[in-house]
């Protein structure tokens, strides 16, 4: 998982005993089953805009999980 955050890290996060508010983007993508890579210096992850990390995509990421469908 991604999480895009501003420059200023202190507008990132906002949290009480109530709630926790995360802003900017976030997304995820499952390694499992990719090639290894010789490189040691830097891989290039490309990550799906449809794979948000919101309530609606870590719900149905979690219920695939449930299921043990491939991700």
């Amino acid at each position: 998982m991604v999480v895009f955050v501003p420059e200023n890290v202190a507008l990132w996060a906002e949290h009480t005993e109530e709630k926790l508010i995360l802003s900017y983007c976030g997304y995820w993508v499952c390694l499992q089953g990719q090639p290894q890579t010789g490189n040691k210096a830097t891989v290039t992850v490309y990550l799906p805009r449809r794979n948000t990390f919101s309530v609606a995509g870590l719900t149905d990421l979690m219920a695939r999980i449930g299921r043990k469908e491939s991700l």
